[in-house]
């Protein structure tokens, strides 16, 4: 009878705190996931509770007038995270282990961290006012885009395996790419630079570059002739 009882009171515990009612303080944000498909309220009781929350693995939040994310850490499961054309200015995804593309392009950002999502592929943050950005422990990154930002400059040390990087539009004045062995696809159009150094990327094939700029390559890229797409100052560019 007492592990009877035992057995139900834990059964009992475990139920209470996987549905724990989560309180939203944003109400646009709380609105927003209301209004969510597929469904994140299951039950329909207008509230969401944890269980609810772990269920989550993917969000669709484009164009729903955000302005703060600050609880999104609560989606502990949560593998792609869209929230663009809103107007969030600070964006901190911290141990989002599970993470593995975010895109918050065309927002009012001017500061974004990242900081331990080890399965993130993909991040496309175009279109914001970042000058830096923190990204640390994601080295699984293959994607970057940040066009369209005011980045002065940018550590990609951390990303060995990134193939595909667009930065056009900024105001670097100069880039290390000699850790992205793996860089197959550079946008760097219309920033500050003088040189740029691809003579380490030895897979890349397309490069996006100024016409001024003086580009720096190998031996072997001269001989198959990895020509880079010169781009007009003034000219259109992602």
């Amino acid at each position: 009878m007492k592990k009877l009882l035992t057995a139900v009171l834990l059964s009992g515990m475990i139920f209470g705190a996987s549905s724990q009612t989560v309180d939203f303080h944003d109400s646009v944000f709380h609105k927003a996931l209301l209004c969510h498909l597929p469904k994140i309220d299951v039950d329909l009781d207008g509230e969401f509770s944890k269980h609810e929350l772990s269920l989550v693995e993917e969000l669709n939040l484009n164009r729903k007038g955000l302005k703060d994310l600050s609880q999104i850490h609560l989606f502990k499961n949560l593998k792609k995270l869209s929230c663009s054309d809103n107007s969030i200015d600070t964006l901190e995804l911290k141990n989002m282990d599970k993470l593995e593309k975010l895109n918050c392009r065309g927002n009012n950002l001017k500061q974004l961290t990242l900081e331990y999502s080890p399965m993130l592929s993909e991040l496309i943050a175009g279109q914001n006012m970042m000058k830096t950005i923190n990204i640390s422990d994601c080295q699984k990154l293959e994607v970057l885009y940040l066009q369209q930002n005011e980045l002065q400059s940018i550590d990609l040390s951390d990303f060995p395996n990134l193939r595909n990087l667009v930065i056009s539009r900024n105001e670097l004045t100069t880039i290390d790419l000699s850790n992205n062995p793996k860089l197959n696809q550079l946008n760097i159009a219309q920033n500050k630079l003088r040189e740029i150094d691809i003579s380490a990327n030895t897979v890349i094939q397309y490069v996006y570059v100024d016409k001024q700029v003086n580009r720096v390559m190998n031996n072997e890229q001269r001989k198959r002739d990895v020509s880079p797409f010169l781009v007009k100052p003034g000219s259109p560019s992602n």
